[in-house]
């Protein structure tokens, strides 16, 4: 064997042991370093003749080999901002390459990747971890709230306030009690007198109406109205009506009307003319309908048989208006008003209330509609429509289908120099479904809570970050924005990336490009808030390898020295 071989092949070791040396001091080094992926040192023999009858000293080589694909230990932190990854995947971020005058930063054009989640938020509000490079993500949509995937942006939280929102819906939760004490009573107390429905019935058969016939209506305010009833088909000698009369017109045109066809004609103009009237679908019935605070009473000459010519009056309790519940709203200003919903329980009904919403805010002028809203309950369930006992069945006598919205649409008109309304729909449930605003046994109205779509201004107060990457802005009036998401890259071979200043990485052909996806989309991993990625550094395991490193290098100066020695000896043999 050669001398020089074997003196060559020992500074090969040498020269691989320092290797290996290095890189474990640069290991126990960056051991608490976030995010720091250790290095591991490979070895390789160097030949030059090694056959079946020879070999001669080569040597050693040694080259890095990096665990950037290794998991680190996540470690907890009471930084928002802090973020580690559990799974595959890379921080995308940029690079700071100089600052205007304003101290807005530009950045290289190709981003970097890290491991290394210690972002806090900068002067610019910037995500910037502890080596300086600047966090990227995808942007969000915010009228469509839809990722932006087609570009990384370096994060900006400037979002520090959000402007009032108006509100547009009031969803509006209670329970109205179905036979409430009148003790409850906030409203007048007087019993109120009801005047029942006078009706000409047509079975066995229809009165029989002749020309100048007369149906006198007399209300209990107001004057009474004479009806004359007038065949066409005679004439000149067709019956008129008389100052403050008024004319129904029969028989027209050659047409012969029946008795049933007279008494709608009749109906038609009883209704047109203050009376409201109708002829009942079922039976054809004629029915003028008197209303709790005006009976009326009705007389008829010649031949029409009236089921009665005086009103019979009853009495009943007085109606229950209720103490108004309130509720808030803000207009576009983002200035606060109460609205004051006042319900009133319709004496002599098991199922009807009105409500009327008011307000005592100077600023506000009125609230549309001024007239009651009338709300009718199903007291049983309908097994026909499926509705529920205790759910709405009509606003102001219009039945929805079951589960569409059951909203009294509002309108709120303000004073001011430029006088401005505000529309809102005041939501009480579904129809023939018995949630948010129902009728069941009760005591009293048992307001459950009132919720509302607008905002007032808002300052910046904090935020959070999910396991998903969605980061969202919280302010101090209850609005959240999510406006970033932070995505993950992944690579073929991330052992193939260049490491670079700060524990960063720029790609290389043997890492391949990077496949920039949302946490958690096609085997990338998952953020972890609140967290740092330790390095995956073993400190014992690098003592261990440290002993071992000493003594393969000593071994290898031993060669050294004792090929030296052998050198000399032979150098002696020529003296």
């Amino acid at each position: 064997m050669s001398l020089s071989g074997a003196l060559t092949s020992a500074v090969t070791g040498i020269d691989a042991q320092s290797q290996a040396l290095g890189a474990i001091s640069d290991n126990i080094s960056n051991s608490q370093t976030t995010g720091y992926k250790r290095v591991d040192t490979q070895f390789s023999t160097l030949l030059t003749v090694s056959n079946a009858l020879v070999h001669d000293p080569g040597g050693v080589t040694s080259k890095p080999l990096y665990t950037n694909g290794i998991q680190g230990n996540v470690q907890q932190t009471s930084v928002e901002t802090n973020l580690a990854i559990s799974g595959d995947g890379f921080f995308s971020v940029s690079q700071i390459t100089s600052v205007n005058g304003q101290g807005l930063p530009s950045f290289a054009p190709d981003p970097l990747f890290t491991r290394a989640g210690d972002f806090s938020v900068d002067n610019n509000g910037f995500l910037v971890n502890n080596a300086g490079y600047v966090l990227n993500g995808f942007a969000i949509d915010q009228k469509t709230g839809q990722v932006l995937k087609n570009a990384v942006v370096p994060i900006q939280l400037n979002q520090l306030k959000t402007n009032p929102v108006a509100t547009a819906n009031i969803t509006y939760s209670a329970n109205l009690p179905t036979n409430p004490p009148s003790t409850l009573n906030t409203g007048p107390t007087a019993p109120i007198t009801v005047g029942r429905t006078l009706t000409w019935p047509t079975t066995p058969s229809a009165p029989n109406f002749a020309n100048g016939n007369t149906i006198t209506v007399t209300p209990t305010t107001g004057p009474a109205v004479t009806f004359v009833l007038s065949d066409q088909s005679l004439g000149a000698g067709a019956a008129t009506a008389g100052p403050g009369q008024v004319q129904v017109n029969f028989n027209v045109g050659g047409v012969t009307n029946t008795p049933s066809q007279i008494l709608s004609l009749l109906a038609t103009s009883l209704t047109q003319n203050g009376f409201s009237s109708s002829i009942d679908a079922s039976n054809s019935n004629l029915t003028i309908d008197g209303t709790p605070s005006n009976p009326v009473t009705a007389v008829s000459t010649g031949g029409a048989a009236l089921a009665g010519t005086t009103t019979s009056a009853a009495t009943i309790p007085a109606n229950i208006q209720f103490a108004p519940s309130t509720v808030n709203f803000f207009d576009a200003q983002g200035a606060a008003h109460v609205v004051n919903v006042n319900w009133t329980k319709v004496s002599g009904t098991n199922d009807t209330y009105t409500v009327t919403y008011t307000s005592t805010d100077p600023t506000i002028t009125s609230i549309l509609p001024i007239t009651p809203t009338t709300v009718v309950f199903n007291v049983v369930d309908n097994a026909l429509t499926g509705a529920k006992a205790g759910s709405i069945k009509s606003i102001n006598g219009v039945a929805g289908g079951v589960g569409t919205a059951a909203t009294v649409p509002l309108t709120v008109n303000f004073n001011g120099t430029t006088p401005t309304s505000q529309p809102i729909n005041f939501n009480l449930g579904s129809y023939g479904i018995a949630s948010q605003t129902t009728m069941f046994t009760g005591t009293d109205i048992n307001f459950i809570s009132a919720q509302q779509d607008g905002l007032p201004p808002g300052s910046f107060r904090d935020l959070n970050i999910d396991s998903h990457g969605n980061i969202t802005l919280n302010y101090d009036n209850g609005a959240r924005k999510t406006e970033f998401q932070v995505p993950l890259a992944s690579f073929s071979d991330p052992n193939g990336l260049q490491s670079q200043n700060g524990n960063a990485y720029s790609t290389t052909v043997a890492s391949g490009t990077p496949s920039v996806q949302s946490p958690g989309d096609n085997g990338t991993g998952t953020i972890v808030p609140s967290s740092v990625e330790g390095s995956n550094v073993d400190i014992a395991a690098e003592f261990t390898k440290l002993i071992q490193t000493q003594r393969a290098y000593e071994a290898n100066t031993k060669v050294v020295t004792t090929t030296n020695q052998l050198l000399q000896e032979t150098n002696n043999l020529i003296q």
